[in-house]
């Protein structure tokens, strides 16, 4: 997203409203949460008490003009709230992910505003906190929440400068703190949206057989997870193997033998309902996996997979691929099973007496 992107997203947060600054991984924004709290608070804390016991002063270069409230909120307040704040966020953990979002970044622009006034400090170093809670809301919000916190983190800057120095925007180096900020904020969404997309593909990738397309066995393991516990209907599996698959391989090479598998899943797709899935497990052995679905119906549909490569797929076609026929093998829960395991276990003693049998056939025990 570019800086001009960013810009354009403005007019849209008033619309969108604070429900959107929430983080985008909560656990993650808590635990990030409380290190920038405790961190803060430390580091206010013994830089407060070091620059008084060496200088006598909150500043050592005498610019400083902070009074009774200002020294109270700088050794004192500051650096309690800061600290108790991560306590919390650390007790609570994602209790707190509602805090964490535009709460953290606001209420720490806004505190870090009201103490740089308090302590009418025209100096550089108290502006330069105000890129934590930045910082932290361009990794952990969405892209137009961590703008407007840029945003917010510049309008600070800017009021801070222009009423504790005399001479205002002229002779300080805010311009180039905002500048900085935006330039920040921009790379950092940007890098954090390219490493999303590249953890996408991947995620992807993984869930998918590349050859096929099919869906590949951590989506079948996660299926089975998501139905096998519920109670109520049954699921069946079904186990489905290319017969004499390697003698394919052997007269039309691995690109043929790479097309009649494209050729087989293509088949077992359209047979499938849209709430089945279609997993290829790994060479030539397919499952076919069918929530609400009992033993008998399951037995039909899959003689019914078998029969219709018989009959329809007849020569070898023109991309290269086989004719071919299939084996298979079917179990139901809770009759044979209650986990993936159990049903790949009794689909396949019934795939291998299918293939003993003769091929080309649903197996039975």
């Amino acid at each position: 997203m570019s800086t001009v992107a960013v810009l354009r997203a403005f007019p849209h947060a008033a619309r969108r409203g604070l429900a959107d600054w929430s983080p985008r991984g909560p656990e993650a924004a808590v635990r990030s949460a409380t290190v920038l709290f405790v961190a803060a608070g430390v580091i206010i804390a013994a830089r407060c008490v070091a620059t008084l016991a060496i200088f006598g002063t909150l500043e050592s270069d005498g610019t400083s003009t902070t009074g009774p409230v200002g020294l109270w909120l700088n050794t004192v307040v500051v650096p309690v709230v800061l600290v108790g704040l991560g306590i919390w966020t650390h007790h609570a953990g994602p209790r707190a992910s509602w805090a964490v979002g535009w709460p953290l970044t606001l209420g720490s622009l806004g505190l870090l505003l009201a103490v740089n006034l308090a302590n009418h400090d025209p100096s550089a170093g108290p502006l330069m906190f105000a890129l934590l809670p930045t910082i932290y809301a361009a990794y952990q919000l969405r892209p137009w929440p961590a703008a407007m916190a840029a945003a917010a983190a510049s309008v600070s800057a800017i009021v801070t400068t222009v009423v504790t120095r005399p001479g205002g925007l002229r002779e300080s180096g805010v311009v180039y703190f905002v500048i900085t900020i935006a330039c920040l904020v921009t790379m950092i969404i940007r890098a954090r949206e390219a490493a999303a997309d590249t953890e996408a593909e991947l995620e992807r990738m993984a869930m998918s057989d590349g050859l096929t397309g099919l869906a590949s066995r951590l989506t079948l393991d996660a299926e089975a997870s998501r139905l096998l516990p519920a109670a109520g209907a049954p699921v069946s599996l079904a186990i489905i193997d290319v017969d004499r698959f390697r003698a394919i391989n052997d007269r039309l090479g691995h690109p043929g033998g790479d097309a009649t598998l494209k050729r087989v899943a293509d088949h077992l797709r359209t047979h499938a309902r849209a709430t089945d899935t279609v997993c290829r497990l790994g060479g030539d052995e397919f499952v076919l996996l069918m929530p609400g679905c009992g033993a008998e119906d399951a037995l039909s549909r899959t003689e019914g997979i078998v029969r219709g490569a018989r009959d329809a797929v007849r020569g070898d076609d023109e991309a290269g691929a086989a004719a071919f026929t299939l084996s298979a093998g079917v179990a139901t829960a809770p009759d044979d099973g209650a986990d993936l395991t159990a049903l790949v276990a009794a689909a396949d003693r019934r795939l291998y007496h299918a293939k003993g049998g003769g091929r080309d056939r649903v197996g039975s025990e």
